[in-house]
């Protein structure tokens, strides 16, 4: 009984002392699905697992952040915060000098938890006003830390209820897990309502491609692999949003970038090293070997299409090239007209989302290239992205 009184003394006191100062507020916080600074130069945890970066930029007060939760280390460079958390973390809580302790849980914001080698965007505020009863509140959240887990077992009951064939119960149940941000719940509700649920003498739950593709980028967004792989057949086929092939690569590469990230099993791969890979021969060289080893494509060619295709890949260790992807299409033709003078005119229609026939080539050259001299880290060979642009070009 003692230490019970002691403990409500503690939270009194704290909850007296907090609640007179300024309070904060979170203007946002969102996923950054394609910053690879975490996957660039990861951070590894006591586990030795890759963490996730929170990117922390607050508009209140002048002394160092401090955070609370799973917190592996932090730097500050004087316009943001780079804070690196171990993946798996659904809350943290961000201290300003001057300021009541802000406790920041993410399924507030639509993300579950934190996962590896994703970037995250968190802004800080302070709020316009302060009522002591939130700065006590914000005190018994952080107290509230039991460890139990709801919205999992929240989707392991839906799984359960599906299997027996309680649709409408198990509809409910994903629903509120989607709504608190699991990045799986929000999937399978979005293919759900891509396929609907069949029912008599009513459908339980009608196909809607707009509110699949919503669900299904809301957890793409987060990182979640397989919703990535899926938003790109959106994109690409046009499910609930217009067909986009530029986007449906973009997630694409996302997609293949995230799945080696979270294997575990691959070696980091540089941007910038101090010594870059080098063709042999140099640049001219490789310029000649990819102009002699391409082949127009005679349907391109037939449309007058043109353009430059800027294509990413990793060199290896040894020298040899990889992991080849389309970085950039930007393709157009030349359309004829006839003006009211009856003179020919010249328009340049830019194409938009490229040329499936000109990428295709481009990745074909890349994949035949012969090994480069390798990139150097302290005189180690490592792997290393590289990027060259291949023009096409009609005489």
């Amino acid at each position: 009984m003692k230490s019970m009184r002691v403990l409500c003394t503690l939270v009194l006191a704290i909850v007296t002392h907090t609640a007179a100062a300024k309070a904060l507020r979170v203007v946002s916080f969102e996923p950054q699905p394609f910053d690879l600074t975490a996957s660039v130069n990861p951070k590894l945890d006591l586990a030795g697992n890759p963490c996730a970066l929170i990117k922390v930029t607050c508009h209140a007060g002048d002394g160092a952040l401090r955070f609370e939760g799973n917190l592996v280390e932090s730097s500050d460079d004087g316009s943001e915060v780079s804070a690196y958390f171990s993946a798996g973390t659904k809350r943290i809580v961000v201290k300003v000098p001057g300021y009541a302790p802000l406790s920041v849980r993410f399924s507030d914001f639509e993300i579950y938890c934190l996962l590896q080698k994703q970037v995250y965007a968190l802004v800080i505020d302070a709020e316009a006003s302060t009522q002591g009863g939130t700065a006590a509140q914000s005190i018994f959240q952080m107290l509230d830390d039991s460890g139990d887990d709801p919205v999992e077992d929240m989707v392991a009951k839906a799984n359960k209820l599906f299997a027996d064939g309680n649709y409408s119960d198990a509809l409910k149940l994903i629903e509120k897990a989607a709504g608190l941000g699991h990045p799986e719940a929000q999937l399978s509700l979005g293919l759900l309502y891509e396929k609907g649920i069949s029912g008599t003498p009513d459908p339980v739950l009608k196909k809607n491609y707009k509110t699949a593709f919503l669900y299904v980028q809301k957890s793409a967004m987060q990182g979640f692999a397989e919703a990535q792989k899926v938003l790109s057949r959106y994109y690409r086929v046009g499910i609930g949003v217009e067909p986009d092939e530029s986007r449906a690569n973009s997630w694409s590469s996302k997609y293949a970038l995230t799945q080696r990230d979270q294997s575990g099993h691959d070696e980091q791969v540089f941007v910038a090293v101090e010594q870059q890979p080098e063709f042999p021969g140099g640049d001219a060289a490789l310029l000649r070997y990819i102009s002699a080893k391409i082949h127009y494509p005679s349907v391109s060619a037939e449309n007058g299409i043109q353009g430059r295709i800027t294509v990413n890949f990793v060199v290896d260790k040894d020298g040899t090239v990889g992991d080849a992807r389309v970085l950039r299409s930007s393709c157009y033709y030349y359309r004829t007209d006839t003006d009211a003078n009856g003179r020919t005119v010249s328009t340049k229609v830019n194409v938009d989302g490229g040329d499936a026939h000109l990428e295709q080539e481009a990745l074909r050259v890349v994949n035949s290239l012969p090994k480069f001299y390798p990139g150097l880290m302290n005189g180690v060979p490592v792997k290393v992205w590289y990027t060259v642009p291949i023009n096409f070009r009609l005489q």
